[in-house]
């Protein structure tokens, strides 16, 4: 079998084999069997979630409905699965559960997972589909393969946190994501690194032009909200504003470090989309070039390996995998 190829597994799951260049490394090696994760992170394909969003009326009918209208880029983004779905108790994964309120008092519910004598502390921001505990495998490799104490949030009307999906309150909800995380490590909110997909990656540049973090990671993620509605729903794109979700425009704001990487067989969130984005951003920055990848393919080993690096020159410490 070769090395770096994805195989299914079972239903919805798939499994990266060790890449070349990892050598023999038991460490490396039990880190590629173990990116075992779900790969319903965000919309399967755009065609998929046409069928079953409510966008799928005309422009005609949305327009009828002042409340479609505002609300349209919102019914395009906004995927979340509620608890009891998942599994909320997961072998493997030291976490506790944390409550929380965001700014406007919306209760909140997010997982600290510690790390003895951690590196960093990483906040984690999931896409648009699912909950936080569909990504419990992804926490685990965070917190045992790359030695980082780190907090998931799900967003308001996700998981176990309450009100309705919103543009700005999930922007208000990583924000206190992000003042969580750095009371819970006694650090400052500039000293955590943020990573996000997806949308997660959208709300982490959000995040970063506010608080300055020392880096952040995106990953598949888009220059601006608009852009992607015109990709999908080119009829209905007129209805979301430029200023909805603009990374492009947002990120020139940032003055950290950048660590960005992108599929280039991405039908959900185009390979240029994310490329744009970058062009964008402020140096010191760099850009991972996913041959092949799709946006629900597993993160590769390659990619772990990468933030390793990225993590090690940020806080100091020695890179955590042995290659």
């Amino acid at each position: 079998m070769r090395p770096g190829r994805i195989i299914p597994i079972g239903a919805g799951i798939l499994c990266v084999l060790a890449l070349p260049g990892c050598g023999t490394s038991p460490r490396v090696a039990d880190l590629s069997s173990r990116l075992a994760i779900s790969s319903g992170e965000d919309i399967a394909d755009a065609e998929a979630s046409s069928r079953s969003s409510p966008v799928q009326l005309t422009a005609f009918e949305a327009a009828k409905s002042r409340n479609t209208v505002r609300k349209l880029d919102e019914l395009i983004l906004f995927q979340p699965a509620k608890y009891p779905e998942g599994a909320w108790q997961p072998a493997g994964l030291e976490f506790e559960d944390v409550a929380l309120k965001s700014s406007d008092g919306t209760k909140l519910h997010a997982w600290f997972c510690p790390c003895e004598n951690a590196r960093a502390s990483v906040l984690f921001l999931h896409g648009n589909a699912g909950h936080l505990a569909h990504r419990a495998e992804f926490m685990k490799v965070l917190q045992k393969e790359l030695n980082v104490a780190s907090l998931i949030v799900d967003y308001r009307g996700y998981g176990k946190s309450e009100g309705k999906p919103t543009i700005e309150g999930a922007i208000a909800d990583v924000r206190a994501a992000s003042r969580e995380l750095a009371s819970r490590t006694d650090r400052e909110e500039k000293d955590l690194i943020v990573w996000g997909r997806s949308l997660g990656g959208a709300l982490a540049v959000q995040l970063a032009a506010q608080t300055q973090p020392r880096g952040i990671i995106v990953q598949s993620s888009f220059s601006s909200l608009k852009e992607v509605a015109a990709e999908h729903f080119p009829k209905l794109a007129w209805m979301v504003g430029k200023d909805r979700l603009n990374s492009a425009e947002t990120i020139t704001k940032f003055k950290g470090s950048l660590l960005q990487c992108h599929g280039t067989n991405d039908r959900v969130i185009s390979f240029e989309s994310g490329s744009r984005l970058f062009k964008a951003a402020n140096a010191p920055k760099r850009f991972l070039k996913l041959e092949g990848l799709g946006h629900n393919d597993p993160t590769p080993v390659s990619v772990i390996l990468k933030v390793d690096e990225f993590i090690a020159t940020l806080s100091g410490t020695p890179e955590a995998l042995v290659r």
